[in-house]
């Protein structure tokens, strides 16, 4: 399974300049992810830990930075949150 949603790789193509909202995946237990999105300014919307979610918006640089942390298991564009800026 590929970490990226192709959904969300063709919109960080096409808005290069905008934040993207996204659900985030995770391994285990998010609070690791948590805690470094926090120390990188990123506010979490969302925090399911219970089902290992979380929903926020990131911008491009930021999506590929969580790409590399262990704890992701796949981020996919949030359609619910859409809204084109």
């Amino acid at each position: 399974m590929q970490k990226l949603d192709p959904k969300l790789k063709d919109r960080m193509e096409s808005l290069t300049g905008n934040s993207h909202p996204v659900l985030i995946t995770c391994h285990d237990d998010c609070d690791l992810l948590m805690d470094h999105l926090n120390k990188n300014g990123v506010m979490v919307d969302d925090n399911m830990a219970e089902i290992q979610l979380l929903v926020a918006d990131l911008t491009s640089r930021q999506i590929e930075d969580l790409l590399n942390h262990d704890t992701v298991a796949q981020i996919a564009l949030d359609d619910d949150g859409s809204v084109f800026q």
